[in-house]
């Protein structure tokens, strides 16, 4: 019944008085079921390379399993917690102030923490203040999990907002400042 209405619309708009199936609207039928089976096999196809592109980064991501130091290391500046010996002609003593660090693409910088204090000619503080001294800086390189530092090759590894740097002689503990 609604088939044959769509027929006698179809006819009427297209012209013509037989308002039995044409040629005309059986031809214009198939036309319009072969668009439209076009646009949802082409639509199939995008979704199908979407997906398989989408899954396939996902897997190289989660294949890959190693982290990138390099990235992680020069995006933050570091506060070193624990340090134990020495690095190269660098001795860090955690114990008398706070040491930092700064890594750059190719250079390790750091840093002591001292306190100023400025004292007037009768012996009277004026003003007590922290600055940042520069106790040292060292050209870096970074393969895998390994970082050499002046010579000294240190395993590393991170955990949580922290990166642990150690050897058999040396162990430098980062803490995201």
């Amino acid at each position: 019944m609604i088939m044959c209405m769509h027929n006698k619309l179809i006819i009427k708009v297209l012209g013509g008085g037989n308002f039995g199936s044409s040629k005309l609207t059986s031809n214009h039928r198939v036309l319009i079921k072969g668009r439209i089976a076009a646009w949802i096999q082409a639509l199939v196809f995008v979704l199908f390379a979407f997906s398989f592109s989408a899954c396939s980064s996902d897997e190289n991501a989660e294949n890959s399993g190693e982290i990138d130091y390099k990235t992680q290391i020069s995006a933050h500046e570091w506060a070193i917690s624990e340090a134990y010996q020495r690095v190269g002609n660098l001795t860090l003593d955690v114990d008398a102030g706070a040491v930092y660090c700064q890594f750059t693409a190719d250079s390790v910088y750091f840093n002591v923490e001292k306190t100023v204090t400025e004292i007037d000619e009768e012996g009277k503080i004026l003003h007590t203040s922290t600055q940042l001294s520069p106790c040292g800086n060292y050209a870096y390189t970074i393969k895998n999990d390994q970082i050499t530092i002046d010579g000294q090759t240190f395993k590393m590894t991170s955990k949580d907002q922290s990166i642990l740097l150690e050897n058999e002689k040396w162990r430098l503990v980062l803490i995201d400042k």
